[in-house]
């Protein structure tokens, strides 16, 4: 119920967007915050404020392009990009700043947040943008970059490990850690059925001391 919620959520705040491209600036700022709120107070993690944010990445991607046929389509294309690009710029300032609040399981999971971030700060660079606001996605992806590599350093590496022979997740913990209680790590990260009865001759995903 609470994932259909917030997928609800980002469908409304969505549309809203599509529906006030052509409208004044004003009202679009307004948007923004509703954006802004969304991602804020909608998710009850940095997880889920992050996975809102990406949703709103591309946004703008899909719609048609203005034909310059007149001078007021003109306007209304210079106004849709600037519409999808304040968007883009938004979700992805929100999504930096809930990233510095999440916590994760391995050095990996951090390298690849900061891989996606800093790859949709050079879309969006390459989508053009002006020298203001490129200095200011500069120093955006140079922060996140610092900060996802620094407290990703001492994390554990997800390796891959494969048993002789089928075998309870307690006997593989107890294996590789001395500690059976993390044999639910084990289960959830490999989405085993059933815990007592590990696939042997299959490759899991397990943590490494880094």
């Amino acid at each position: 119920d609470q994932v259909a919620a917030l997928a609800q959520a980002a469908k409304v705040v969505n549309q809203q967007i599509i529906s006030i491209i052509y409208t004044p600036a004003s009202a679009a700022q307004a948007l923004v915050s509703n954006l802004k709120q969304l991602v804020r107070e909608v998710a009850v993690s940095p997880r889920e404020a992050i996975g809102l944010a990406r949703v709103f990445f591309r946004f703008g991607s899909e719609l048609p392009l203005v034909p310059y046929t007149t001078q007021a389509r003109k306007q209304q294309s210079v106004n849709q990009d600037a519409m999808t690009q304040l968007v883009r710029v938004t979700a992805l300032g929100e999504a930096a700043r809930a990233s510095t609040d999440l916590t994760f399981d391995s050095y990996d999971e951090a390298l690849a947040l900061r891989s996606e971030l800093s790859d949709a700060v050079d879309t969006l660079m390459e989508d053009g943008v002006d020298d203001e606001l490129f200095a200011a996605l500069t120093d955006l992806r140079a922060a996140t970059v610092r900060d996802l590599t620094v407290r990703g350093a001492d994390l554990a590496r997800i390796v891959g490990y494969t048993p002789a022979s089928t075998m309870p997740a307690l006997v593989l913990a107890y294996e590789l850690y001395e500690d059976a209680q993390r044999a639910d790590e084990i289960v959830s990260r490999n989405g085993v059925s059933h815990p007592g009865f590990l696939p042997g001759l299959r490759t899991l995903e397990v943590l490494t001391d880094a």
